[in-house]
């Protein structure tokens, strides 16, 4: 059975790289505010920043929410990606929904967001996903000695010890080789490899 959390980071992944289409749906008007701002966390590399701005503002207009929530809404957006006319309009759009006061905090709050280099989901720790634990295996590879259970739980158990090795079958010439438990977008790929002298 698949695990919902990563059910969830699949779901916002293939979001991260269709971002132009998917904010273009109807159905981006239809999700909930929690997870308006989970999308608006991803790096969406794939969309102009004012594409997602004008894509939230839909979403605001049909969902009406509460000052609070517009403030929290667009702390998760880089408003630094778009021109100094392109805000101004925005804040004109949001005039509808603010007194004037609230415009002003509204205008340092954005500020204080990005002063404060709050972390978007793309700008996190990049997490091991070759692990035991994430479904990975070892599909391709020798275990020395050979009394170790499996290449698997040697390579992929997160430590480093010189007595267990995983090497390469020399006599099929196929390579060490990992699959991981789903699919998944790598931004970066590290590995060690050590040579054992006769």
């Amino acid at each position: 059975m698949c695990n919902l959390d990563e059910l969830k980071n699949a779901s916002l992944d293939f979001i991260d790289i269709n971002t132009a289409e998917c904010i273009n749906k109807e159905s981006f008007l239809n999700i909930s505010f929690n997870a308006l701002c989970e999308i608006l966390d991803l790096h969406l590399s794939c969309a102009e920043g004012i594409d997602i701005v004008n894509a939230t503002k839909k979403w605001i207009a049909a969902n009406n929410p509460e000052t609070s929530k517009i403030f929290e809404i667009f702390k998760h957006i880089n408003l630094s990606s778009i021109s100094g006319a392109e805000y101004n309009s925005l804040l004109v759009a949001l005039n509808s929904y603010f007194i004037p006061e609230n415009l002003v905090e509204f205008v340092k709050e954005q500020e204080n967001a990005q002063n404060s280099g709050t972390e978007s989901r793309a700008c996190r720790t990049i997490k091991n996903v070759a692990t035991i634990e994430k479904g990975a295996q070892v599909i391709e590879g020798l275990c020395y000695p050979d009394s170790l259970p499996s290449a698997s739980e040697v390579l992929l158990n997160g430590e480093i010890n010189l007595d267990e090795i995983v090497y390469y079958n020399r006599f099929s010439e196929k390579p060490i080789t990992i699959q991981l438990g789903r699919p998944y977008f790598l931004e970066s790929l590290g590995s060690s490899l050590y040579f054992l002298g006769s």
